[in-house]
């Protein structure tokens, strides 16, 4: 039926954007570890 198709387009939206998410997390979380040890005293 076509409520079957748009809900299984909406999952694969939803997964591709957890994806996107989990990835920006991961860059945020690295420019975080950069930006401390940049802070710290040698």
């Amino acid at each position: 039926s076509e409520n079957d198709a748009v809900g299984q387009d909406l999952q694969r939206q939803l997964e591709a954007a957890e994806k996107e998410l989990k990835q920006v997390q991961e860059l945020f979380s690295q420019a975080a570890d950069n930006c401390l040890n940049l802070k710290k005293p040698n």
